[in-house]
């Protein structure tokens, strides 16, 4: 189970990283999230980081790639389901 995850997250991070258009939003909401999840990366709380990710609107050019981290803080926290349904929705968006 936690290799399919894996794969699904590698996954994601592959297509992410090519994605294509995104779209222009005139203020961003979420201009610090990137550096707050970073923050709360390197003090391992996995928590903030999902908490900040879904303060992300979804239609912000940076939510997509923000999935790759809320899924690996799901694997963190053994929510694997949850983390898949991230991956899969990824994958979605990226594909669109």
């Amino acid at each position: 189970m936690k290799i399919r995850i894996y794969v699904l997250a590698a996954a994601l991070m592959a297509v992410t990283t090519t994605s294509f258009a995104q779209q222009f939003i005139s203020e961003p909401v979420s201009e610090f999230v990137p550096y707050r999840v970073a923050e709360a990366n390197a003090s391992g709380d996995y928590m903030e980081i999902i908490r900040q990710i879904d303060k992300v609107p979804e239609n912000d050019s940076v939510y997509t790639s923000l999935l790759v981290s809320k899924a690996s803080a799901l694997i963190e926290l053994e929510r694997y389901d949850e983390a898949i349904e991230v991956c899969d929705e990824g994958l979605k968006r990226s594909h669109n």
